[in-house]
């Protein structure tokens, strides 16, 4: 999960709670107009504001579970990534071998070396881009390891909240429901 993934996905979270305050101030704006005009429609509005409420709600709780989930594979990934510079910068010192190697054969040939000497200079040339191109990518999952984490970690923080935000508006709703009716 790349950090634009994760804004992408509070973007959406910020999104649905907006909507959930938009319902709650609906419901306060239309329970104000429906004052003195009986408890039968007082109710029906509960009725209908606290289960679009209880929807928004689900809604968060799985999209913050989601986030979390993906929150926790990207910084696997990071640590993967990781584990693959370290190898491909094993391969890029096993090629510098080869090819100081192959130098030690084009001195020892002598005339009949030429051969060995360009592979060498290839090989050399060839080992230290891939050195350069690998401590890049060592270095974007080194950042990416420090900030998965946290982000992991807030993500399941969030993750928590909103199924503790949940479980408070549905008994709120539900002691609401019972007094109206």
């Amino acid at each position: 999960m790349t950090t634009d993934e994760v804004a992408a996905a509070g973007v959406l979270l910020n999104d649905v709670v907006e909507r959930a305050r938009r319902y709650v101030q609906e419901s306060q704006v239309a329970l104000g107009r429906l004052e003195g005009n009986g408890q039968d429609s007082v109710a029906q509005l509960l009725g209908s504001q606290s289960t679009l409420l209880r929807d928004h709600a689900r809604e968060m709780s799985g999209r913050a579970a989601q986030q979390d989930e993906r929150a926790r594979q990207a910084a696997a990934a990071a640590k993967s990534i990781g584990d693959l510079a370290a190898s491909i910068d094993r391969l890029a010192g096993e090629a510098r071998l080869l090819a100081v190697n192959a130098r030690i054969e084009s001195a020892r040939l002598g005339a009949h070396s030429a051969g060995f000497e360009v592979l060498a200079s290839e090989m050399q040339r060839l080992s230290d881009e891939v050195a350069v191109a690998n401590d890049r990518v060592a270095e974007l999952a080194a950042r990416l390891g420090d900030d998965l984490p946290w982000i992991a970690e807030h993500a399941c923080d969030l993750r928590i909240a909103m199924e503790g935000f949940t479980k408070v508006a549905a008994t709120q709703l539900e002691e609401t429901e019972r007094s109206v009716n």
